[in-house]
């Protein structure tokens, strides 16, 4: 039996059952509405709420007025915009915002099972049945290196593109870096590795281990990073990341700071959420969508455990401060540690019995020659210096080693080698690559297409590029339509760092810009009856006579013209008026045109028009339909209108129909009035015309199959 009561608000009718259908999975008793209106108690007792958010829209507030304040909001908006979505998020009752055109039922369902039922920690929630998931246990800087590397490994024998797999592995370090030295604190709370700088931090190694997972289903790649402190708040995560999306000046990783690493994994994967559970654990999920065309953030959320009380988690965690002189204040064995204790003496001594084993086997000796490109990379073999490269190491006895190699300002390399008996040494040639620095690149306005070296990046303003070698030097180019080709040189900054570039763009010859203010503000504005994508200063158009229009709910469209002009900057302050509200209802989707000015689409709600009779026309292509009527509307009034046309499909060879009352020369499906009707046809083949007697119900289909 469903117990958690839901509410949905969401003015599109299909988006409407899209939510039910992932709330209802989830567990939910689910009501919905198509504005906040319709909600007539002042207190609204439910256990969740979802808001699609349109443009324009006033109502959050009131729906936000209404919520008791330990209600969870799932805020759904237009597009992907990490500034919007840290702002909305400020508000402790909103724990997750989603994109409304990357939102299914699956997983909405995922969000919300979270927030109803606060079982929030765990990779598996996030991934189809079955998928199997890999996990690792990560104590120090050598381990985390490896660990990257093992996940890229997998990452491209599942098929995972380059670009994906690079922002994976910077996923992963950055999560396990915070895990790892962001995140442990003494029994006084302090940070342990506050005032130790990074240099000397990647020497030091904690007991209590950060465990990473990660799992693919072919077209999602999930990385979850948990540690054993649960330090990290909801207002230390917003304020981080935008500290980072709006600061003017260049932001450097310092010691103690996990500031940067959190910016960057928000902005280079397709869904991230931060799991808390106070003074126990912490963990952050990231997920990449491999089919999308380009990274963007489309889900993001912070969540509180609530039901793991003493539970896995702090189980897991159970050694989780250090004390002063370094020593770890550990829980009590229990029944299951001492079985655990017990099978570790019976391996340990299988593990003997191996050694004692192989010291009779007397193995052959072999050498190891390692060379580096470039040459003087410092060698390690089982984390014993060894010396730099070129180097030969003698009376190696036959067997598998670490071989780590380090060189100052490229990535350190680190593989199991095996070593043969003989003679001739094993050669080992490594190509070291250089370290990897991060440039953020903004401009005013964002959009840009990034292009760097004249090679298009893939990615728009503001980007995160993080594959380019410290120490280069590269051209950064940023061209947008309307704007002219900036070009920025830039060198790369050393591992860890990050070069913010705030780049102006100057409008191009023959491009104007138009601001437009609306009153009341949040009004759609519509340029020769198409919604454009407004940039932080106004729309950018070619020079030239323009037909502008701005919409609100309520209001009667503002409607003028205005002419723009090379290089010229414009001002509009649109005055709406407030009058009666039309609402349109079709079973097929059909433009409106409301006295011969294009309004939108169906469905169409709160569509504001002045007192008087308005011409209304109601047209599509497939099935055609063509319907004209009129509509009197008074101030202040509603009015409603809700169309089920039938459907005729002509289906005889070279035989169409030709409705009357339109510019149509023959059509084969044709959307009509419910009723009894005289359909003109036409024989293609012999140019006879003759009418066809059709009664058709309201959302039924007639089918004409002869002549």
């Amino acid at each position: 039996m469903l117990s958690k009561k839901v509410i949905a608000v969401a003015q599109d009718p299909k988006f409407q059952k899209r939510l039910a259908a992932g709330l209802m999975a989830a567990g939910g008793a689910v009501e919905t509405v198509a504005s906040v209106r319709e909600l007539t108690a002042a207190r609204l007792e439910t256990d969740l709420a979802v808001y699609v958010t349109e443009k324009g829209d006033t109502e959050m507030g009131d729906l936000l007025g209404k919520l008791r304040p330990d209600t969870p909001i799932i805020v759904v908006v237009p597009a992907s915009d990490l500034g919007h979505m840290v702002d909305l998020m400020k508000d402790e009752r909103i724990s997750n915002v989603m994109v409304a055109d990357d939102l299914d039922a699956a997983r909405l369902s995922a969000v919300a099972t979270k927030l109803l039922f606060g079982d929030v920690f765990g990779l598996e929630k996030f991934l189809p049945w079955g998928v199997r998931i890999y996990s690792m246990l990560v104590g120090d800087y050598q381990e985390k290196s490896v660990a990257i590397a093992a996940i890229s490994d997998f990452a491209a024998a599942m098929g995972v593109r380059r670009k994906y797999r690079e922002s994976i592995e910077q996923a992963i370090d950055e999560l396990l870096m915070n895990a790892l030295y962001d995140a442990p604190v003494d029994q006084s709370g302090k940070q342990v590795f506050a005032d130790v700088p990074t240099k000397t931090r990647i020497s030091l190694r904690m007991e209590q281990k950060a465990v990473i997972q990660y799992a693919c289903d072919g077209e999602r790649f999930a990385v979850s990073v948990r540690d054993s402190f649960g330090m990290l708040t909801k207002e230390i995560v917003l304020k981080f990341i935008e500290k980072c999306i709006r600061s003017t000046q260049q932001i450097d990783r310092k010691a103690g700071g996990a500031g940067l690493g959190l910016y960057l994994v928000a902005n280079s994967s397709s869904e991230f959420h931060v799991h808390l559970y106070p003074g126990v654990a912490t963990e952050a999920i990231c997920v990449f969508d491999l089919t999308a065309p380009k990274v963007q953030l489309k889900n993001f959320g912070v969540y509180k455990e609530k039901i793991d009380v003493a539970g896995r988690l702090a189980t897991a965690g159970a050694a989780k401060r250090v004390g002063g002189g370094g020593a770890l204040v550990s829980a009590p064995a229990s029944g299951g540690l001492r079985a655990a204790l017990g099978a570790a003496v019976i391996l340990l001594l299988a593990s003997l019995g191996v050694v004692a084993w192989q010291q009779f086997q007397k193995p052959g000796r072999g050498a190891l020659l390692v060379t580096t490109d470039p040459a003087g990379g410092v060698v390690f073999v089982d984390h014993a210096r060894r010396g730099p490269a070129p180097i030969r190491i003698d009376d190696v006895s036959e067997g598998t080693y670490a071989v780590t190699v380090e060189l100052a300002g490229y990535q350190q390399w680190e593989a199991p080698v095996r070593v043969a008996a003989g003679k001739e040494p094993t050669a080992l040639n490594v190509v070291l690559r250089r370290q990897k620095g991060t440039v953020l690149v903004h401009s005013t306005p964002a959009g840009a297409h990034v292009f760097i070296d004249s090679e298009d990046s893939g990615k728009i303003t503001p980007a995160t590029l993080t594959d380019l070698a410290s120490g280069e030097k590269h051209k950064i180019a940023l061209k947008m339509t309307g704007f002219r080709d900036s070009m920025q040189d830039v060198t790369v900054p050393e591992a860890g760092q990050s070069t913010n570039l705030q780049v102006p763009l100057q409008l191009a010859p023959g491009y104007g810009l138009v601001s437009v203010d609306t009153e009341p503000a949040g009004a759609v504005v519509l340029i020769n009856d198409v919604e454009q994508p407004a940039t932080s200063d106004g729309f950018v158009l070619k020079a030239g006579s323009y037909e502008l229009m701005a919409r609100l709910t309520g209001y009667i469209p503002y409607t003028g013209r205005v002419v723009v002009q090379s290089g010229g900057r414009q001002h509009v302050r649109a005055k709406l008026v407030s009058g009666g509200m039309v609402t349109i209802h079709s079973n097929v989707e059909a433009k409106v045109t409301v006295d011969n000015h294009s309004v939108g689409k169906t469905p169409l709600s709160g569509l504001g028009l002045g007192e008087g009779t308005h011409t209304v026309l109601l047209r599509a292509t497939q099935p055609h339909l063509f319907h004209e009527f009129k509509v009197a509307v008074k101030k202040g009034e509603k009015v409603e209108k809700d169309f089920r046309f039938g459907r005729i499909e002509v289906r005889a060879d070279n035989i169409v129909a030709r409705p009357a009352g339109s510019d149509a020369r023959g059509v084969t499906e044709l959307a009509v009035l419910p009723g009894t009707l005289q359909i003109p046809l036409l024989n293609k083949s012999t140019g006879e015309e003759r009418n066809e007697k059709v009664s058709v119900g309201p959302g039924e289909t007639v089918v004409i199959d002869k002549w």
